[in-house]
């Protein structure tokens, strides 16, 4: 779906998704990575802080890739800060 530019039904999957479990670490990966690919980054980071918010832990490549996303919108410091605040919530 990523690579067709289908943003829009990865969009409409991680709903069904939503409606009916709970998504995993994987499933928001995927959109956020549909979110950077469309320039939406604050929708990217709001959809991390839903994933922590809810309790599921991401994984390195999730966070790796919001970096990536930040540091595209020139938001670079912002981007070492989530790398920081990951890697202290990992350590302790």
């Amino acid at each position: 779906m990523l690579v067709c530019g289908k943003y829009n039904l990865v969009y409409e999957v991680f709903d069904r998704v939503k409606q009916k479990s709970i998504p995993g670490a994987l499933n928001y990966k995927v959109l956020v990575n549909a979110l950077w690919r469309e320039g939406k980054i604050d929708e990217a980071v709001m959809a991390v802080k839903d994933m922590e918010n809810r309790g599921i832990v991401g994984s390195a490549s999730l966070y790796y890739d919001l970096a990536r996303c930040l540091c595209s919108g020139g938001r670079c410091k912002e981007a070492l800060l989530q790398v920081w605040l990951t890697q202290v919530q990992l350590t302790s």
